[in-house]
């Protein structure tokens, strides 16, 4: 099994409709995630909790609930 990395979700929410979830990672920590998590909020975008996935494209399954 391959070892799991933090990643969080990150989307455009304007102009509407929002985008898809794109995956950011991979972490080492959930602190990293979290400070790079905080350095790409903004007004027109939503960032997603960090948490664990064993690849990007998991993560972003995921994120996208597909």
């Amino acid at each position: 099994m391959a070892e799991q990395k933090y990643y969080f979700g990150f989307r455009q929410i304007k102009p509407s409709p929002p985008g898809r979830w794109v995956a950011c990672g991979p972490h080492d920590t959930f602190e990293a995630a979290m400070a790079d998590r905080a350095s790409m909020k903004a007004w027109d975008s939503e960032v997603d909790v960090p948490m664990l996935y064993a690849s990007k494209e998991e993560a972003e399954k995921r994120l996208n609930n597909e």
